[in-house]
């Protein structure tokens, strides 16, 4: 969890017209989620200890833990078992299954059946969830698939067609203006931030200064 310190009706305000939650926000737009966040990290590097800028942080895009239920078909032929069957398994096992609705009076509840609590709260749990075989009667998932956490993003965030993330900070004891000037150029005097088909673009408030500049 990360703080951006902002005021909350202008958070709204930005958040709608630009996408970001502070002062000024450097989007990082490209391909690749894991090449964006070190694009990310190189930004901030770059900024750190430019005066007026606070609160610098990176748009956390990595770092979300996922459990991965991978099949081996291999495994799944031995047993006379198809993909479908070990999808509809882990479906009902883990996010529940409906199976009916309860009427009482004028409002109407679904009944859903999933496995208790405590028989799916650990991946060895889940690895003993059983299959039915026609021909070798029940068999548990890890037989037949690999059970594991894995990272992956907490959140995708795409515009124009493209990844993207940001680095964010907010602007103290200083002008806007002056400080994301010198902060584009300590960009641009660094070497090697961007690979080939990455680019920057500089939003937040920084965009109605601009807008407002051309009038």
């Amino acid at each position: 969890m990360v703080n951006g310190w902002t005021q909350p009706i202008i958070n709204r305000i930005n958040m709608l017209s630009t996408g970001i939650r502070t002062d000024v926000g450097v989007k990082v737009y490209g391909q690749n989620l894991n090449t964006i966040a070190v694009v990310s990290e190189r930004v901030k590097t770059a900024l750190e200890g430019t005066a007026g800028i606070a609160d610098l942080y990176v748009e956390p895009i990595t770092g979300g833990k996922y459990l991965a239920i991978d099949t081996r078909r291999a495994d799944l032929g031995r047993y006379g078992l198809s993909v479908d069957d070990v999808n509809q398994t882990v479906e009902t096992a883990l996010g529940g299954a409906p199976i009916g609705q309860t009427v009482e009076g004028r409002q109407r509840f679904s009944i859903n059946v999933r496995l208790a609590q405590d028989y799916r709260n650990s991946v060895d749990n889940i690895k003993r969830i059983p299959l039915r075989s026609a021909a070798f009667g029940e068999v548990p998932l890890s037989a037949v698939a690999d059970v594991k956490f894995e990272d992956g993003p907490p959140m995708i965030n795409s515009e124009n067609a493209l990844l993207r993330g940001a680095v964010l900070f907010n602007v103290r004891d200083r002008d806007l203006g002056s400080t994301v000037k010198e902060a584009i150029e300590k960009l641009n005097q660094q070497k090697g931030i961007l690979p080939a088909g990455y680019f920057l673009e500089w939003s937040g408030q920084y965009e109605s200064l601009i807008r407002d500049s051309k009038r």
